[in-house]
């Protein structure tokens, strides 16, 4: 009998691979609940091509400042853990959502998932940077890399070659 984690291979394997790259997955990273700019994917949406359903309440959340939800990627600065999704998240000691799906990226040699985090005052790139990420693993706090764009070819270099 083959032991379901170590089938490194097939879907668990562009699973993965698709954390890494910081691809969404509708129904297990984003949902209808998340809008198209807090789940990192604004670009999508071209305003300049007319109307369409939910135009209005995009512009007015895009020209609203800073997005009070946003979905980041995630690693964990230690390689043993094993995120799974589900895990709570604190940042600067606040716990502030948790981690909606993880799996060790064998890329990074970490862990890697997507997490959505609130805060009141709007999540900036900078907050994002400057903040101290923790994640709870079984029952342990482990330190935490967030980040807007992708850890893996942020630029989509290697994607075009």
């Amino acid at each position: 009998m083959t032991c379901i984690p170590c089938l490194h291979y097939g879907l668990m394997a562009l699973e993965s691979l698709r954390l890494e790259k910081g691809y969404r997955d509708f129904g297990v990273d984003i949902d209808n609940t998340d809008t198209p700019l807090e789940a990192g994917l604004g670009f999508v949406a071209d305003f300049n091509k007319g109307d369409f359903v939910g135009r209005a309440a995009l512009m007015k959340q895009k020209e609203g400042g800073a997005l009070r939800r946003r979905l980041i990627t995630v690693k964990l600065n230690d390689p043993e853990p094993l995120l799974l999704g589900g895990e709570p998240v604190i940042v600067n000691g606040v716990s502030a959502g948790y981690v909606r799906v993880g799996a060790f990226g064998h890329t990074l040699g970490v862990s890697v998932g997507l997490l959505m985090i609130e805060r009141d005052q709007g999540l900036t790139a900078e907050f994002v940077r400057n903040s101290t990420f923790e994640i709870e693993v079984n029952d342990r706090h482990v330190m935490a890399t967030a980040s807007l764009v992708p850890f893996y070819d942020p630029k989509s270099e290697r994607v075009r070659a």
